[in-house]
């Protein structure tokens, strides 16, 4: 997907400026109104909750001003943080204010699924930047760097908004109470996908961010990484143990599907009530159903079928063990407490919800890797080493600064939430590191392994 389309919409935004300012600011006005057309009772669970310790609208807020501050940190501009702080929190409005015109009534599920998709929401935003001063490190006047930053970025951001609202659109299928939810999560990558496309470029051509020509940081921060990896994936023994990793993660998925099977075959429903390590009774199916689904996407979509069975694979993998993480945080650190399972009313619920909460940001971050690789493949880095090198070149930091600033926030949420938020904050957390490590660093030490064993072949 060459998307070149961009560069005509960007010059239509520019000399259409007034008319799409005044398009979008109805938007956001008719999106907003319905702040004041819900009742309080409507709306009272931003306001008042029982799970967390501060109201939950200030704790989105906070989140994003603790994003937004280490982006402007460490991107070392500060209209670019202030600019991050208005797109999430104008995000979060529009959002709350179209469901409240659906007559969607806040509580704590809603309010999750607003966390739930903000980051994604954060990641779209910091991909976006990060590719924009990328650009313009590289000499590029910010006018032309928006529109490079929205062709590079447009095909992974509607494809990983896309997958995330189809994945709880399922769960959603499945359990009739998350309807709601998914409401939620859907209308906010809409809105997300919107601001990305419209009003990003739309505000950066009418304000100038810092001068950025030369900046070494947005060009080669991760260039000595790759190196490191390139040596590694040389040394003689790399190979014999990416073997035994990649058959090890093999097992533990095979066991998992077989623990499964043995649950519902050979366990009572009381122990079964005690234990969201296992799935629904059915969910199982729905989960398997929609993981086929992304299969047969991915593959339509890249043309690839290796990598869209690894995408699924590693997906599964990390849901897998960040679950059966939290498992295990709960057997040493919930239970000599008390009976963490007291606190949660439908433990079913939780269940899946520990299994859908990070897929969006777990699936963004694949999506822009292997978006990165095709574009290298077809351009003058086509070779095999060079695709990977350039997908790490120019992905790895914005996927590293978004980790990073995600976890933060996400540990402010930990301290701040009873016990339920905690565990599902705790599974986005464990999941997104899970991530971060095998996107940096098994996947293109993976790949580039194999890349040496064929050419050597041939």
């Amino acid at each position: 997907m060459s998307n070149n389309w961009v560069y005509h919409w960007v010059q239509i935004m520019a000399h259409h400026k007034k008319k799409l300012g005044a398009l979008w600011l109805l938007i956001i006005c008719s999106s907003c109104l319905g702040l004041l057309a819900s009742d309080f009772q409507q709306l009272s669970g931003l306001w008042i909750s029982d799970t967390y310790q501060i109201p939950a609208i200030l704790l989105l807020f906070l989140c994003s001003v603790i994003i937004s501050l280490f982006f402007g940190w460490q991107s070392e501009s500060l209209k670019s943080g202030i600019l991050n702080l208005i797109f999430l929190n104008l995000c979060f409005a529009m959002t709350i204010g179209l469901t409240s015109w659906l007559e969607v009534d806040w509580n704590y599920l809603q309010v999750l699924a607003l966390m739930i998709a903000s980051t994604l929401v954060t990641a779209n935003f910091v991909h976006l930047l990060s590719t924009l001063h990328r650009e313009m490190a590289r000499g590029l006047f910010q006018f032309d760097a928006v529109a490079e930053a929205l062709k590079l970025n447009h095909a992974p951001i509607f494809l990983s908004n896309l997958t995330t609202a189809l994945g709880v659109v399922f769960i959603a299928w499945f359990e009739p109470e998350l309807r709601n939810m998914a409401l939620v999560i859907s209308v906010a990558v809409a809105v997300s996908y919107g601001l990305s496309i419209s009003l990003f470029p739309w505000l950066l051509l009418n304000f100038f961010l810092e001068f950025r020509v030369g900046n070494t940081r947005d060009r080669q921060v991760f260039y000595q990484w790759v190196t490191i990896l390139e040596a590694t994936a040389n040394h003689p023994s790399t190979q014999r143990l990416i073997k035994f990793v990649m058959t090890l993660s093999v097992l533990v998925f095979v066991g998992f599907v077989g623990y499964q099977g043995f649950l519902t075959g050979f366990t009572t429903p009381s122990d079964l009530a005690q234990n969201w390590f296992f799935l629904p009774a059915g969910s199982l199916n729905v989960l398997s159903a929609f993981m086929l689904f992304m299969l047969v996407l991915f593959w339509l979509w890249w043309r690839q079928l290796n990598w869209a069975i690894g995408m699924v694979f590693v997906m599964s993998l990390v849901a897998i063990i960040a679950n059966f993480m939290i498992e295990i945080v709960v057997e040493f650190y919930f239970r000599p407490a008390g009976n963490v399972y007291e606190s949660i009313s439908n433990l079913n619920q939780l269940s899946l919800l520990m299994w859908i909460a990070p897929m969006g940001v777990v699936v963004d971050d694949l999506i822009h890797f292997f978006a990165r690789m095709q574009r290298a493949k077809l351009s003058v880095f086509s070779s095999p080493k060079d695709s990977v090198r350039f997908a790490m070149l120019s992905v790895g930091r914005p996927i590293l600064v978004t980790s990073i600033t995600l976890i933060i926030a996400l540990l402010l949420i930990i301290f701040v939430s009873q016990t339920i938020n905690v565990l599902i904050a705790l599974n986005v957390l464990i999941s997104l590191a899970l991530i971060t490590i095998m996107v940096l660093v098994a996947i293109p030490l993976v790949m580039m392994t194999q890349y040496k064993t064929s050419e050597q072949t041939c």
